[in-house]
């Protein structure tokens, strides 16, 4: 029986990510655990400006699986009629599989809704591309649009919902020790980001060299 690859798919993708973030040390991701049905992605993961959620799959004949998931259709349908959202979503919202044929581009992406629901494959990317532009700030959204999009993707009030925010662990990669910081809402995670961001900005400043007079 051929094994299902998906974890290692997503262990290669954001060590990619991570080593193309290397010099900014500005790069987060979070496992969605359980909230994957609730949100139709597996993952949220930033560079403190932009916010990107993506689900992944071993291989592309993986993807018909979201088929047969109620909010999948949901989004889906959701999507031809509320452009706002639909904007958003294209900016924010992907699906990342492997494609061991080619050579050079072994990690394909496209938007959630190109791929799952209307079969259009002309936006696939493959992941330097994808990393180029997160880098970029050209892929994403900025956090209140996100959260937004965040909202809307949990307002469905057809299917069953906790209530719960989402809740998210991130590992902080500035300590020298092992540390996890959790957050049961996306406003307290935005706040720790700044508040990390503020401190990289002061400490940078202050290892400076003066300039000569």
């Amino acid at each position: 029986m051929k094994r299902k690859h998906e974890q290692s798919i997503i262990d290669n993708f954001f060590d990619y990510l991570k080593r193309v973030y290397e010099d900014k040390n500005e790069f987060y991701s979070s496992s969605l655990d359980g909230q994957d049905t609730l949100l139709n992605a597996d993952y949220i993961f930033t560079n403190s400006t932009k916010f990107v959620l993506s689900e992944f799959k071993y291989q592309e004949q993986d993807i018909k699986s979201e088929h047969n998931k109620q909010r999948s259709t949901l989004l889906c349908l959701k999507l031809l009629t509320d452009n706002l959202n639909k904007q958003r979503h294209n900016k924010c919202h992907f699906i990342a599989w492997s494609d061991m044929t080619y050579d050079d581009c072994q990690i394909l992406l496209n938007q959630y809704n190109n791929e799952v629901c209307i079969s259009n494959i002309k936006d696939r990317i493959c992941i330097e591309d994808f990393s180029e532009d997160f880098y970029e700030n050209k892929i994403g959204l900025e956090f209140d649009e996100f959260n937004e999009y965040i909202k809307w993707l949990l307002d469905s009030p057809n299917l069953p919902n906790d209530g719960t925010n989402i809740e998210l662990i991130i590992n902080d990669s500035e300590k020298k020790q092992f540390k996890m910081e959790t957050f049961n809402t996306l406003e307290k995670l935005k706040n720790w980001l700044d508040s990390n961001k503020k401190q990289k900005k002061d400490k940078e400043r202050k290892s400076s060299p003066r300039r000569r007079q």
